[in-house]
């Protein structure tokens, strides 16, 4: 058989652990080592990625910020628009120099420096090569100033229309020679100079970021291309080539990524860059991952040389605290267990209660405490005779005959008016054959019996109703002959002398056989209960229609009537059958009660039921007749048949509901009737 843990353990002189065994834990602590590094790194990478978030969100949010309040200063970079359109030209004319412009070139060139038309000219000022948009045309360029620049007595210069800063039809044209004589002209609307102003003013504020360390790169850049930035002259990836961007830029919120970059791990923050809330563009701030490579590189180090030491003196440590680490786990194994234990206990549906062999009360669980409706700490460490005289009788008896009782004890628990069943039970727990603890059940089956009793009675009335039917059959047929007897008898005796005797004689016995005859028929009605025709019930209506109905009866006995009927949801019930049974309980209740006095009906909505209580004044019901008030032909009434609280407790039963009654000698009587809640029947 395969030897587990603890049989290694017990079976290791003085409960040393085998090698054999300490190599595996040793094994063990090493890789929870190596995992608790990993898991510390995991733990800091997530920190640090968290903090690299924010701090790359609240840049690009605060530099969107500050660089659309930069747009808004638009005159203050005139110089710089002017220095850019004249740095552009002289890059045009070196290019030429190299290479003479074509067409289709110096179209290229005209679309990425954003002029809306460019022309070169020679000399002697013949136009060589021309391009411009569809919408553009070359204002009149004065001879003396085209020649002054082909000439080189002027290097450059900027020309404007009148209407340029006040209208979108305005001209800005620059001029710039060329080193082997003639000029490059390009000409921007003012359309494209605001444009100028803004994004060449945002590139200037991007250069105060410069120096920034943690800054890879800062670009604003559009589908088309990128419009300004600071970054080293590395491929970004473009727009049209990146879903990122486009997704970015359609949903217009910030995003992060982590890219490839100078063959480094970039940080990326991406946010669309609105102006007057129009797109123009987007945001793209790199910040440096250099903090996080050698956050990788400390830990690769670090788990290495963890490792080794672990490898070195794992085994040796292990060894030396082996028996510290095993009595530490088997402590906290303990406490789980208990705590577990505990969280059963008190989640028990019965009640503990634990006793000492000493009879201390050790342990109380949270059932217990509801049942006997007293704190824990009023009992835990008090003596078990502090618990009711028949739960420390049942201890007792355990203890002295040292055996557990499972076969449950019913007793009745009372306490101020409240009157229960109890279901107990003992377990005797030993220890090396001596008692340690005796362990008590409780468990309330009040309602359980109720049912229980319930059910029989309804069983018993079931039983005696169809013997009372074929009773009263077997009664009802020889009876009837005897009164066609007595009414034959008693018109043969019609001509007799003493006519008037014989005429008492024999009404006297057809009104006892009529009598009898009134009783087999309610025997009858009893054995067959009338079926029910279910209606849904507003029993604020109901009730009022019975107060109406008794209220003269009430007034002359001197009887005070209270109605509270709360609203309910849909009760369906039978009209008919409901409303005999609240007259035959309102009319036990006027038997009963002593006048002055009073008689009140409370119905009240829970969650499954409504409950409805019919309260009296009256004298009560002695304890010992209260399980017998619902049985068939008991009654205490001089007249009475015995048969009305049969029949209340039939249909209550028959309507899926419950009946109990509440009294006291003296000191009134109440019935508690629940019926429970359905969407069924039709409208009263």
């Amino acid at each position: 058989m395969k030897k587990n843990f603890w049989d290694e353990y017990e079976a290791s002189p003085r409960g040393i652990v085998s090698p054999h065994i300490i190599i595996p834990i040793a094994v063990a602590g090493i890789i929870i080592i190596v995992i608790s590094i990993f898991l510390e790194y995991n733990f800091h990478r997530k920190d640090y990625f968290t903090l690299l978030d924010n701090q790359a969100k609240l840049f690009v949010t605060t530099l969107v910020n500050t660089g659309q309040n930069t747009l808004q200063a638009a005159d203050a970079l005139e110089t710089e628009i002017e220095r850019r359109m004249l740095t552009n030209l002289h890059l045009i004319s070196a290019l030429h120099e190299l290479t003479p412009f074509t067409e289709t070139s110096l179209k290229e060139q005209q679309m990425q420096s954003q002029f809306n038309r460019l022309d070169i000219y020679s000399y002697n000022g013949k136009r060589i090569v021309s391009v411009s948009d569809s919408v553009s045309s070359l204002e009149r360029i004065p001879s003396d100033i085209l020649a002054a620049v082909n000439e080189g007595l002027l290097e450059e210069i900027i020309l404007t229309t009148e209407d340029s800063m006040e209208s979108l039809n305005g001209r800005f044209i620059t001029l710039v020679h060329r080193r082997q004589g003639g000029s490059v002209a390009g000409m921007v609307n003012a359309e494209n100079i605001q444009t100028f102003r803004r994004l060449y003013g945002f590139g200037r504020f991007f250069k105060e970021f410069e120096k920034a360390e943690s800054i890879e790169y800062i670009v604003l850049e559009n589908p088309e291309t990128i419009i300004a930035g600071i970054f080293e002259p590395y491929q970004l990836s473009k727009f049209y080539e990146d879903m990122f961007l486009q997704e970015t830029f359609r949903q217009r919120e910030v995003k992060t990524r982590v890219i490839r970059y100078n063959q480094r791990s970039i940080y990326e923050a991406l946010v669309p860059f609105t102006v007057n809330n129009e797109a123009i563009g987007i945001l793209r701030l790199g910040l440096s991952m250099e903090m996080y490579e050698e956050m990788n590189t400390k830990v690769k180090n670090r788990l290495i040389i963890s490792g080794i030491l672990a490898l070195i003196m794992g085994v040796a440590l292990l060894s030396f605290y082996l028996s510290h680490q095993h009595r530490q786990v088997l402590r906290e194994g303990f406490i789980r267990l208990q705590q577990y234990t505990n969280l059963i206990l008190e989640n028990m549906g019965s009640g503990v209660i634990a006793v000492s062999n000493k009879g201390t009360i050790q342990l109380v669980n949270k059932q217990a405490s509801n049942i006997l409706k007293k704190n824990k700490e009023d009992m835990v460490g008090y003596n078990v005779n502090t618990l009711p005289q028949e739960i420390s009788q049942i201890y007792k008896e355990s203890i002295t005959y040292k055996k557990d009782i499972q076969q449950p004890h019913y007793i009745r628990y009372k306490e101020d008016t409240d009157s229960r069943q109890l279901s107990l039970r003992t377990t005797l727990l030993q220890k090396d054959s001596s008692i340690e603890t005796c362990i008590l059940l409780l468990d309330d089956t009040t309602e359980q019996a109720r049912l229980e009793e319930q059910l029989r009675r309804q069983e018993k009335l079931t039983a005696m109703g169809k013997l009372a039917s074929r009773v009263a059959h077997e009664i009802r047929n020889p009876l009837n002959s005897v009164g066609l007897i007595v009414q034959r008898l008693g018109k043969k005796f019609s001509t007799s002398e003493n006519l008037n005797n014989y005429s008492e004689y024999f009404h006297t016995v057809e009104k006892e056989i009529f009598r009898i005859n009134d009783i087999i028929s309610e025997f009858i009605r009893f054995a067959r209960p009338p079926h029910i025709h279910e209606k849904v019930l507003d029993f604020q209506i109901f009730f009022k229609e019975i107060e109406i109905l008794y209220q003269s009866k009430l007034q002359e006995n001197q009887i005070h009537f209270e109605l509270d009927i709360e609203p309910h949801p849909h009760i369906s019930g039978d009209y008919d059958q409901l409303k005999q049974v609240f007259i035959n309980l309102i009319e036990n209740s006027i038997y009963a009660v002593i006048p002055p006095g009073s008689i009140s009906i409370r119905g009240k909505p829970y969650d499954n039921y409504f409950e409805i209580k019919v309260q009296d004044t009256g004298s009560g019901i002695p304890e010992e007749e209260i399980p017998h008030i619902f049985d068939l032909y008991f009654t205490t009434k001089k007249d009475g048949t015995g048969i009305g609280l049969a029949v209340v407790h039939q249909i209550i039963f028959g309507h899926g509901g419950s009946i109990k009654v509440e009294s006291q000698p003296s000191g009134g009587t109440t019935f508690i009737i629940c019926l429970p809640y359905s969407e069924k029947g039709e409208s009263l």
